[in-house]
């Protein structure tokens, strides 16, 4: 019965032949952050009032790192559970298993450049960079003529009260108050391309991954973009460890 199950759910499928694409990952995380933090400059430069945070205020550290791992450790837990249910009910491919330590070192390398670039661009230079982007276009949406525009409406009244009620309350700074309504606009429009850039992890990992990128950004307006990045290289550790173990049950049981 349970090979039966195993069939009706995507398969995890990794690549026996993954150089290099640590590196290529951080390059392009941290191409496209110097890109928005360039418009971002500029646009601090002339309209300073447009962005209530400085330029590098993410970096500030707060709190140790045993008190970011205190407050990130369930969704690392949370990770490696979800990894392993998932395992559980899905086969890897035979050549991954064959290739299973390769796959880990790359995995490993992967995870940190992904921790390092992911959190650097979206929880900075998108955010940032989003907070911008939400006020042109509530000025578009009728800002210009009656001061607050359609965007800021349904953000203050749908958008972030919802997002505050699902995220418990934990960011309310941002998603339940219409003075800081550009911040809570900017980080969900961010997140919903960190969420997007997850598709490939099926439905559940889509809104898996949204709540995931949430926690992230608690994690950084909490104790800074270093915590979130050591966060986040763990979560990602986490997984490919579990999936390790994964391969390595399966290809002792002759999966190979």
């Amino acid at each position: 019965m349970l090979d039966n199950l195993k069939n009706r759910f995507p398969r995890i499928t990794y690549f026996d032949n993954m150089d290099g694409l640590a590196k290529q990952n951080l390059i392009m995380h941290l191409i496209f952050t110097l890109k928005s933090l360039i418009v971002v400059s500029l646009v601090m430069y002339f309209a300073p009032d447009m962005v209530p945070f400085k330029l590098l205020e993410f970096w500030t550290i707060s709190g140790t790192p045993l008190d970011w791992l205190q407050a990130g450790k369930w969704l690392v837990i949370w990770g490696a559970f979800v990894t392993l249910v998932w395992c559980v009910y899905t086969q890897n491919e035979p050549r991954n298993n064959r290739h299973a330590e390769r796959i880990l070192g790359q995995g490993v390398k992967i995870s940190i450049a992904s921790g390092i670039g992911q959190e650097i661009l979206f929880r900075w230079g998108y955010l940032l960079s989003g907070i911008i982007m939400v006020q042109f276009f509530d000025w578009i949406l009728g800002g210009f003529f009656f001061g607050n525009g359609l965007l800021q409406l349904v953000q203050s009244n749908v958008f972030g009260p919802l997002a505050n009620l699902i995220t418990f309350g934990t960011m309310s700074e941002f998603l339940a108050q219409s003075d800081t309504w550009a911040v809570g606009a900017g980080m969900l429009a961010t997140n919903l391309a960190y969420r997007d850039g997850h598709k490939y992890t099926g439905k559940f990992g889509v809104v898996n991954n949204w709540f995931v990128g949430m926690a992230f950004f608690y994690l950084m307006f909490t104790y800074g973009l270093l915590a979130a990045i050591l966060v986040h290289i763990l979560y990602d550790l986490a997984i490919i460890g579990v999936v390790y173990l994964d391969m390595v049950v399966e290809r002792y049981k002759g999966r190979v």
